[in-house]
């Protein structure tokens, strides 16, 4: 809709582009705003992003880079995209604060996952800050402090102080047996999305990844992933739980979930269109290479695949030769008994 409507306001009205593409963006961020359901609404967050880089590269500016951070700082910005969230992960970054977003942002979603003392939706945090030289996050109140005294100061580090050894105590717990009082063992497994979270899980206590997204590999680049780029992705996750399964799911593009260098046929309905394990049955050869790296990866562990979006059981499994084996433990979930799957995953 950017695109098309973008090109259509320039061919029709003769505006520059930059005016041009910065009121379709307005018209659809106004839409998203109306919507009613919060996690929905918060997409607009996303599209806003997006339009920020498209609008920064027409002026011919430089866009600021998280991984370009080389010092030990807190990022107080009005937005962060979810991608720049992940790379805080590998920066000398503390934490964060954003004027926008909210709870069930995916920004907000991605610091949680990572552990990073985060505050979101605090109006003005950008005018603020700009005359404070030392800052608080508390992502657990959600509170963040601008020039705190000395006296803020202390207490903050006792409470850091505190937090590091409340961890440390429930960390004496994790390798317990998941047992309830009447002796049903659970399986309690992790949900990742990036190749650091596997470190977090196992201190975690986890018996294992019960769903592997892979969808990062794919977004944020130009170009796509390798069948070795893939492979030793998946590898070095399973190696950390080599006695206990992980679950990789296939990667779930097409919707609200896009690559740059792809391109989706146009639809009244993306989010329940070409998606997901369509996507990939009709794009085989950006399929394949994942499948043959999940394969690969399952020598090294325990190791399930999932297929995101199977809506019902019909002839896909048997149209598929699933005999082929490369050492390891690999199993594609799913049961031939169960005639009906919830949609989704």
């Amino acid at each position: 809709m950017l695109v098309e409507q973008t090109v259509r306001t320039i061919r029709e009205n003769q505006f520059a582009a930059d005016w041009a593409f910065n009121k379709v963006l307005q018209n659809l961020l106004e839409t998203f705003h109306r919507i009613e359901d919060p996690y929905l609404r918060e997409r607009g967050h996303d599209l806003r992003q997006i339009g920020h880089r498209v609008l920064e590269n027409l002026a011919g500016r430089s866009v600021d880079s998280v991984a370009a951070i080389r010092d030990p700082v807190i990022i107080v910005s009005h937005d962060l995209s979810p991608a720049d969230t992940a790379q805080i992960l590998k920066s000398p970054v503390l934490g964060f604060a954003t004027d926008v977003g909210s709870r069930t942002s995916h920004t907000a979603i991605t610091a949680r996952s990572l552990g990073i003392p985060a505050v979101v939706g605090v109006e003005g945090a950008t005018e603020e800050y700009r005359s404070a030289e030392t800052v608080i996050v508390d992502g657990e109140e959600g509170v963040v402090v601008f020039d705190p005294t000395e006296e803020a100061v202390r207490e903050y580090q006792e409470r850091r102080k505190a937090y590091a050894q409340r961890t440390r105590d429930l960390a004496k717990f994790a390798r317990l047996p998941t047992v309830t009082r009447d002796g049903k063992t659970l399986l309690l497994m992790a949900n990742i999305e990036f190749p650091e979270e596997a470190d977090v899980a196992l201190r975690s206590g986890a018996y294992g990844v019960g769903l592997y997204r892979t969808e990062f590999l794919f977004l944020n680049r130009k170009d796509l992933p390798s069948e070795e780029e893939h492979f030793e992705t998946y590898r070095k996750v399973v190696e950390k739980f080599v006695r206990h399964p992980v679950t990789i799911r296939t990667f779930d593009l097409g919707g609200d979930k896009f690559a740059s260098q792809l391109e989706l046929a146009d639809e009244m309905n993306p989010a329940m269109g070409l998606r997901a394990i369509r996507f990939c049955l009709k794009e085989k050869e950006i399929f394949k290479p994942q499948l043959r790296a999940i394969l690969r990866a399952s020598t090294y562990g325990k190791v399930r695949m999932m297929f995101p979006m199977i809506s019902g059981w019909g002839s896909f499994g048997r149209r598929w030769p699933w005999s082929t084996r490369s050492g390891g433990s690999f199993v594609a979930v799913g049961s031939p008994t169960t005639r009906r799957c919830p949609s989704g995953s």
